[in-house]
C-alpha cells in the first residue's frame, strides 16, 4: 500500500483500475460511444459539472450531455493523471486534458485544461466517477 498526505492510502490496485477507468474514458470519447463511457465511468447518481454549463446529475443526463459534445465533433482528446489519493471507499484523481471539437469551416477548436475526479467503490467491489469536474485554461472570450 502506498501512503500519500495526511494518512490517505491507494492501494497498487485501486491505483491501477482508476487509471484503467480513465484510459477507457479517454478512449471511448475518441471513439465516440457516450453510452459506454458514461455506464463505464459514472455512477448512477453521480454528479458532473462542466464549464460554462450547468450541473448535471445522473448518469443518463452525462450520457446525453457527453453524446451532444460528440456529435459536435469532441474528439483527439487526451488526459495525464498528476495525483491519485484514496481513503477507505472513496478515492480522487486530478489531472490535465486536452481536446479538439470540430466545426463546419476552418480548423478544429482546441481546449485544454485540468480536472478533478471523485470515486466511490461500488457494492461489486468497482470503482466508478460520483463527482466529476473540468475546466479550461484558455482565456474566456
Amino acid at each position: 500500500m502506498a501512503k500519500g498526505q495526511r494518512g490517505m492510502t491507494l492501494t497498487h490496485d485501486a491505483r491501477s483500475t482508476i487509471g484503467e477507468l480513465l484510459d477507457e474514458f479517454a478512449a471511448r470519447i475518441n471513439v465516440g460511444d457516450a453510452e459506454a463511457l458514461a455506464s463505464g465511468f459514472y455512477a448512477e447518481e453521480a454528479l458532473l459539472l462542466p464549464p460554462n454549463h450547468p450541473a448535471v446529475r445522473g448518469r443518463n443526463r452525462i450520457c446525453e450531455f457527453w453524446r451532444g459534445l460528440l456529435d459536435a465533433r469532441l474528439g483527439d482528446f487526451s488526459l495525464e493523471i498528476t495525483e491519485t489519493k484514496a481513503s477507505g471507499g472513496l478515492a480522487f484523481a486530478t489531472g490535465t486534458y486536452s481536446f479538439a471539437i470540430g466545426r463546419t469551416a476552418g480548423a478544429p477548436l482546441r481546449d485544454s485544461g485540468k480536472w478533478l475526479a471523485v470515486y466511490r467503490r461500488q457494492a461489486d467491489g468497482s470503482w466508478r466517477a460520483v463527482n466529476h469536474m473540468f475546466s479550461s485554461d484558455q482565456v474566456a472570450a
